[in-house]
């Protein structure tokens, strides 16, 4: 696992800072588009929540984008998925990184069954949702409904074997009775260059909040920043919430300056989410 610490304090922050900032500048800056649709090889493009898999093929539910209820298209002839992500994603994973799985869920399980459809198309929102979801379950305690949507993601994405959202989750679930050694090992084992750069992402954050938790801030802060610097493509939320929590160390260190600074990069890139609300209140206190 890759570490910052050989740059010290200064020069980790400095790196953060020009990685967090960034991203969160070019996730604003992305141009509003259409809810998702599949766009099928023809150039044909399809609302996702019209459409059902069935008997091995795409059925249209109801009528949508000039199309008649009834028809079907072959698996093979979805090209990819086009059209923006639903917010509701972005909320939802806000509240599972603050361990607020109910609420997470109330917002995950209506995308899951709309945009279901997707599931094996490239560029789809419903792997998100699910692996959201997933964690959301395991934080819940409901196993049964984790390793369900896990054995659905594992079928959807095109790699070989059990996702990896589905060890994550059962990190996330070992309780306080479990050992810290073994709790913050279980999500170190998960920030690695082999797995995908969002598995890593949370795994990382995951372990910085135990570390903190466990009264070892000088490592938690090398582990938020882990997020940002080292799985840029892991996901604005959890970048977010990473500057937020890093933001928070600092301002105990009274280095009021570097923590305004990730606060305000966490507002943007978060914004309309909990961990964006709960930055932009974080700055508004300090000023």
């Amino acid at each position: 696992m890759k570490n910052l610490s050989s740059t010290g304090w200064s020069g980790a922050l400095a790196f953060a800072l020009v990685s967090f900032i960034g991203g969160s500048l070019q996730a604003q800056d992305a141009p509003k588009v259409e809810n998702p649709k599949i766009v099928f090889s023809n150039g044909r493009g399809i609302t996702v929540d019209a459409l059902a898999v069935e008997g091995g093929k795409f059925v249209l539910k109801k009528d949508s984008d000039g199309v008649a209820a009834g028809q079907s298209f072959a698996l093979n002839s979805a090209s990819h998925v086009s059209g923006e992500k639903p917010a509701a994603i972005n909320q939802a994973i806000a509240l599972v990184l603050e361990e607020k799985p109910k609420e997470a869920l109330a917002l995950l399980e209506p995308i899951l069954a709309s945009q279901k459809a997707s599931a094996s198309v490239p560029g789809n929102y419903w792997v998100e949702a699910a692996r959201a979801a997933l964690y959301a379950n395991s934080l819940y305690n409901e196993p049964a409904k984790a390793e369900t949507l896990g054995k659905e993601i594992s079928d959807a994405t095109p790699q070989q074997g059990n996702d990896p959202s589905i060890r994550l989750g059962k990190a996330m679930a070992l309780g306080k009775g479990v050992k810290s050694t073994d709790r913050i090992g279980a999500f170190g084992d998960l920030v690695s260059e082999d797995l995908p750069a969002e598995i890593s992402a949370v795994a990382s954050f995951c372990r910085a909040k135990l570390l903190q938790q466990y009264e070892r801030p000088d490592e938690a802060f090398q582990a938020y920043l882990t997020v940002g610097c080292l799985y840029p493509t892991g996901g604005i939320i959890v970048t977010s919430a990473s500057e937020l929590r890093a933001a928070q160390i600092l301002s105990g260190k009274n280095r009021r300056e570097e923590a305004v600074a990730l606060l305000t990069s966490a507002e943007r890139g978060a914004k309309g989410t909990s961990i964006g609300d709960e930055a932009a209140k974080l700055l508004e206190s300090m000023k």
